[in-house]
């Protein structure tokens, strides 16, 4: 019996990864990061020593980048934010008309698709609307058994207790704006509906590299008592950090940063129209064609097509396509029209973001992807 792989490879396609300038992603793996940052910023450094045959000007330059990394005691995180079409209360729902909210939003951060922008906080009629960059993560969750002394009735007992501990890491972030923002999008909607999932929202946070911004607390939910032998406890390991702004990426490309300034509560807004190359968005593995499979047949087919400005396809066709049996190295393989019909079903069914030009989508021809075809022996 044999196995079957099949290998996508895209021709010209550059792919964009997040540029926060430098600004790492906050997730439940950034607690542990932090904590060994303010462990080390912490303990006391001596300067380095000159050595013998190092020159004054080699010793001065290091000597200045020891004193600067002194300094660097804050770092940037960026908290994602969930982004979504907005949406309203309606009359026809029972729990908006007892409050009085309908046609308040649902969303506090959310691209309104009739105004052709994004909205941050929302206002609504409970005032509540507001963006939260609070997270918790569960870090550990344990479960001993322990004789404990619980009262029963007038006496006291000796009974075995299970004590039941969640401990949780709690980011807290002070003065987060919650500011009504419109943020214009300069782009066509017909991209932005098709393309939606490339839109990322984040909140800025700066931390502090100090002890003073961890801290930890334990509480008792639940107390063992004779009838409920259980002992719930929840520790929360809060690491406080301070709002900085807001960041609107596109395909890992910078939109727009709302920055809460150092000396007032002044907003500064940066906008960008971006380049960028196509990307694919959604790909498809080919049916390995039947009577080349019974066959033992390798091979590979190369199609050709458009990128429409919505980031579908059309004008498919193959233009090259080489076989082989299994074994064969590809300096031996021989034209053939085996994969053909099944790259182009392939192609038929794939989509991409579209490529931009000063932030407007534009179409691309004659883009050529190419489906590798593999049996193993």
């Amino acid at each position: 019996m044999r196995s079957i792989y099949l290998f996508l490879a895209f021709f010209a396609v550059q792919v964009y990864s997040i540029d926060l300038d430098k600004i790492t992603v906050f997730d439940k793996t950034s607690f542990k990061k932090i904590e060994l940052q303010i462990s080390e910023f912490s303990q006391p450094k001596d300067p380095p020593i000159r050595g013998q045959w190092m020159k004054k000007d080699e010793y001065e330059l290091i000597l200045k980048e020891f004193y600067e990394n002194q300094q660097r005691d804050t770092i940037i995180y960026a908290v994602p934010i969930e982004l979504n079409t907005c949406g309203y209360w309606n009359d026809s729902d029972q729990y908006a008309n007892q409050k009085g909210i309908v046609g308040d939003p649902l969303h506090p951060s959310c691209y309104d698709v009739d105004d052709e922008v994004i909205y941050l906080n929302s206002p609504n009629t409970l005032n509540t609307n507001f963006i939260s960059l609070e997270r918790t993560f569960l870090k550990d969750k344990t479960s001993k058994i322990e004789k404990r002394e619980v009262k029963d009735g007038n006496k006291f007992k000796n009974i075995d207790v299970n004590v039941s501990t969640s401990i949780f890491d709690r980011l807290s972030v002070n003065n987060t704006d919650t500011s009504f923002h419109t943020l214009k999008v300069n782009f066509d909607f017909e991209t932005v509906k098709n393309t939606f999932n490339a839109f990322n929202l984040w909140g800025l946070i700066k931390i502090k590299l100090s002890y003073s911004n961890l801290s930890s607390d334990q509480k008792i939910d639940q107390y063992a008592s004779i009838k409920y032998p259980t002992e719930v406890i929840t520790q929360e390991d809060t690491l406080t950090a301070d709002f900085h702004g807001y960041l609107l990426t596109y395909g890992g490309m910078t939109l727009q940063t709302i920055i809460k300034s150092q000396v007032d509560d002044e907003v500064l807004v940066k906008e960008y129209l971006p380049d960028e190359e196509y990307l694919p968005l959604i790909k498809i593995q080919p049916v390995y064609p039947r009577r080349a499979q019974e066959r033992g047949i390798n091979g590979y087919s190369i199609v050709s097509f458009d990128i429409n400005e919505d980031g579908t396809i059309n004008n498919i066709k193959a233009v090259e396509g080489m076989c082989g049996p299994v074994g064969s190295s590809q300096s031996n393989y021989r034209s053939c029209t085996t994969f053909d019909e099944a790259s182009i079903k392939a192609a038929e069914k794939m989509k991409y973001k579209p490529r931009l030009i000063n932030g407007k989508a534009v179409k691309v021809e004659g883009v050529l992807h190419k489906f590798t075809y593999e049996l193993s022996s």
